[in-house]
């Protein structure tokens, strides 16, 4: 081996032994980021509850407690307006989405319903506004979800 070594150049030796080393080193912070990154990951688990779409959809969505305690407000106001509650964890995601849940508009509605932003103060008329403009949109798509989500926040006050 020796032998091998006094043939090799130094500079190539050199060369070679650095290349390794900063691979080595590479390889271990992939190793340490992969496992920090999945302790992370469930860590964001504990704060969020998992919906299901019913029967309109497939797929979960993750929404925070602030989100999940809107449910009875979102089935109440479904109800109101002839929307079928299957399509209520799809309005959570978007509640989601919007605000997290938090503050006195967490559907955003305020740009719907009166063309500029904080004009709405209660949470409820936040719901009350956004689901009947969810069922609105819903039936302009003519019941396609997936339409109707992509048009979602499109859509003008009508």
């Amino acid at each position: 081996m020796h032998i091998v070594l006094q043939l090799i150049p130094k500079k190539y030796l050199i060369g070679g032994t650095l290349i390794l080393l900063g691979l080595s080193g590479l390889l271990i912070m992939s190793t340490i980021v992969a496992i920090t990154g999945e302790f992370e990951k469930d860590g964001q688990q504990s704060e969020v509850t998992e919906i299901e779409g019913g029967g309109i959809g497939v797929g979960t969505a993750n929404v925070s407690p602030e989100v999940m305690k809107y449910q009875p407000l979102l089935e109440k106001y479904a109800q109101k307006h002839g929307l079928d509650a299957s399509y209520v964890p799809i309005m959570m995601a978007l509640m989601m989405q919007e605000s997290g849940g938090r503050g006195n508009d967490p559907m955003q509605s305020s740009e719907y319903y009166c063309g500029s932003v904080g004009c709405i103060s209660s949470p409820e008329l936040s719901v009350d506004k956004r689901v009947l403009h969810f069922k609105s949109v819903l039936e302009k798509a003519h019941y396609d979800l997936k339409l109707c989500l992509q048009s979602y926040n499109c859509a003008q006050r009508s």
